[in-house]
């Protein structure tokens, strides 16, 4: 088991051995990753590993959560939200996001997510949290697809906010995390 191996190890180096097999456990098994209990991390219900989105492509929902206004201009929420968001099309995106101030809608490192018809939206306060979907190979697992970041005037219908696109920055997150 794992945490037996792991368990002896100087903290570097059993961070660094942690966080690769953590990697390795997204695309794999999950199995020795729930029997693994040892250096506080307590898996549960409320709380599972993330894999991040290796993959790109078109995931048609997705669900944003974080602790930002629950209303244009509003108060911060008290407790953990979360919404259920539809993706737009690189054309859309583009319309509700015409070049302002040097800046335009960049499909290669963003992805735009809202609702057409309903007031659902993340919101000031959002920014840098995840936009997940339900991991299709590891059961109760998420993948992280995006991370929150602009919008103008949160929940509007028909009006997406951005939000960056982790598959376009793996390789980058993996020289940091695992040099």
């Amino acid at each position: 088991m794992l945490s037996k191996q792991l368990n002896d190890l100087p903290l570097k180096e059993f961070k660094h051995k942690l966080l690769k097999w953590l990697r390795e456990q997204c695309f794999y098994s999950l199995k020795e990753f729930m029997e693994f209990n040892g250096n506080g991390i307590r898996l549960g219900v409320s709380v599972v590993p993330a894999c991040l989105d290796v993959f790109g492509g078109d995931h048609y929902k997705a669900v944003a959560t974080g602790w930002g206004a629950t209303s244009f201009l509003g108060d911060v929420a008290n407790t953990l939200q979360k919404v259920t968001l539809t993706e737009f099309t690189d054309r859309e995106c583009s319309v509700n996001y015409p070049v302002k101030k040097g800046s335009t809608f960049n499909n290669t490192i963003q992805v735009c997510y809202g609702d057409y018809s309903r007031k659902a939206d993340t919101c000031q306060g959002d920014s840098g949290g995840p936009l997940t979907i339900l991991n299709h190979r590891l059961h109760c697992m998420y993948t992280v697809v995006g991370i929150t970041s602009i919008g103008v005037n949160c929940g509007t219908p028909g009006q997406p906010g951005w939000y960056t696109k982790v598959s376009h920055y793996v390789p980058w997150i993996e020289s940091i995390v695992w040099p």
